[in-house]
């Protein structure tokens, strides 16, 4: 799963002044710039919602002008409103479309998502995140739905929209539309499904571009699969891990160098599935590591495959995965499993290297902090390297929290998301958890 990060409030008030000053300068000349990007960001986004309210207001301007002509009228009007996003266009060397879509995205955002709204004038959100949003309140039918996502959305003490990222605000959006209104997931997957693809291109310098439209879960085994064969070609192989990963795959449909792998590939993939639509007592969706949903249909088909593999992780009432431990350095594949589940990511702030390609980093080092639940995290490699230079502390106060105070002596708290279920969205939802017995009993296990 993903996770949120948090700025500590004194230094989210600093990031507002609005300009360097020499004595900020000569204190601390790191801390006093990154106070002045902050600033620059917020203004941006401030001037981002008056811009398209300007745009409103120009086209309001020219339907009254059509209105009120001697031969007007309101068809004249519409006309007139018409032309002027023209105009606007034209002055902003943007396409109509573009015009268009951003006066929908701010009349959609004022009307069913007015705190959202207030974010965006207050400068606290960028478009692209309010665009993320409003699309997602499109994609639910419910409005008591559109009503929750944006009491989740603006929510401080979840971070959802202000500081997560736009990949992982997008991540949570689809996961909180699967969850929320499964039936229709599963029906948009199955229509989605029917408009699968492959596109090709080219580029520049003599390159081309490959993009595949298919289940999340089939990209997710080609990922997984691409990166494993990637690996056991060993350090003697002068490429990177992503040149292999190109090579293996464009090896794969051409056909060549294949005399190691033939037969069906082989390759492990971790969906978290919930054990009441395994039996088919809801349609709740499960998920893939790194959060990805999966509807409830293709997991009942996953679960009847040769060679699927079932762990019961049990969570609280919350959602979090309890404690797991072992002796020893390495974890072991149980609690290393635990581990990528519920980070999902590398747990700096802001990075998408899926947990599966992380190391299980030891926030307190072995053999002074122990081999569990509690002191471990994903790191990528880059980010690992990070922890160790100086003025670089790492704590973890519970587990899935990681504080990160970096050399300008400021403090970043990435927080894991617990694993949603349909009762967490919904405190009317009830559904009995099946026991291991009636999970064995239905896949013959």
């Amino acid at each position: 799963m993903d996770r949120h990060v948090e700025h500590r409030p004194a230094e989210a008030a600093a990031g507002m002044r609005s300009r360097v000053s020499e004595d900020d300068l000569a204190l601390d000349p790191g801390a006093a710039v990154l106070d002045r990007i902050k600033a620059i960001e917020a203004e941006r986004c401030r001037l981002e919602a008056e811009q398209i309210q300007l745009m409103d207001r120009f086209v309001a301007l020219a339907r009254a002008d059509g209105n009120n002509a001697p031969a007007g009228g309101r068809r004249a009007g519409e006309l007139c409103a018409s032309f002027a996003k023209d105009e606007i266009s034209a002055e902003l060397s943007w396409s109509r479309h573009r015009v268009s879509r951003q006066m929908w995205l701010a009349r959609r955002c004022r009307c069913e998502l007015p705190r959202v709204w207030e974010l965006w004038q207050a400068g606290a959100v960028d478009g692209w995140r309010v665009q993320i949003v409003v699309d997602t309140s499109y994609r639910l039918s419910q409005s008591r739905n559109v009503a929750a996502l944006e009491e989740a959305v603006t929510d401080p003490r979840q971070g959802n929209l202000t500081a997560r990222t736009v990949s992982e605000l997008r991540q949570w959006c689809n996961r909180f539309v699967a969850m929320a209104e499964p039936e229709g997931f599963e029906t948009r997957h199955r229509a989605a499904m029917k408009d699968r693809r492959v596109e090709t291109w080219q580029q520049e310098d003599g390159m081309g571009g490959l993009f595949l439209s298919t289940s999340g879960v089939n990209v997710a085994a080609i990922d997984a699969l691409l990166t494993r064969r990637a690996r056991e070609l060993g350090a003697d192989d002068p490429r990177t891990l992503d040149q292999r990963r190109a090579d293996l795959l464009m090896d794969r449909l051409l056909g060549r160098n294949l005399t190691d792998q033939a037969g069906k590939a082989a390759v492990d993939l971790t969906v978290l599935v919930p054990a009441s639509s395994l039996l088919g007592l809801d349609d709740a969706p499960g998920r893939l590591v790194d959060g990805t949903p999966v509807p409830a249909g293709v997991l009942r088909s996953l679960a009847g495959e040769p060679g699927t593999l079932f762990h019961r992780l049990v969570i609280d009432p919350m959602g979090n995965i309890l404690d797991v431990a072992r002796l020893g350095r390495f974890p072991d594949p149980l609690l290393r499993l635990a581990v990528q589940v519920r980070d999902g990511t590398c747990m700096f702030p802001g990075c998408q290297v899926s947990a599966e390609r992380c190391d299980e980093d030891h926030t307190v080092p072995h053999p002074r902090g122990p081999t569990c639940w509690c002191n471990l995290a994903c790191l990528c490699r880059r980010h690992h390297r990070l922890k160790q230079q100086p003025n670089v502390t790492l704590r973890q106060p519970h587990p899935g929290v990681l504080e990160w105070t970096l050399p300008t002596g400021r403090t970043y708290v990435a927080v894991t998301d617990p694993i949603e279920s349909p009762d967490m969205l919904d405190p009317w939802f009830e559904v009995d958890e099946p026991s291991l017995e009636e999970l064995r009993r239905a896949f013959a296990l």
